[in-house]
């Protein structure tokens, strides 16, 4: 799997978090189903940059900080 795609899952898992989302709440947000977000964060199904900014947008973050990496640790970063 794609190094980013990954960090794209890490960072939305942890913004959902802090705000006490879960995937049904979360595609209610977005207009999809929770079997839809569950594919996306669990890697069943590729992500598009249209899907990134969905997803961004539900969570009201920037798109940026869903695909931030972290260079120091090698991993996401959770601002």
């Amino acid at each position: 799997m794609c190094r980013l795609y990954e960090v794209f899952v890490a960072n939305t898992k942890r913004e959902m978090k802090r705000q006490g989302l879960n995937q049904e709440r979360l595609g209610e947000r977005m207009g999809r189903r929770q079997s839809d977000v569950s594919n996306l964060l669990n890697r069943r199904k590729d992500v598009r940059l249209s899907t990134v900014e969905l997803f961004a947008e539900a969570l009201d973050v920037p798109p940026s900080k869903l695909m931030r990496i972290d260079p120091k640790a090698g991993t996401s970063k959770s601002q």
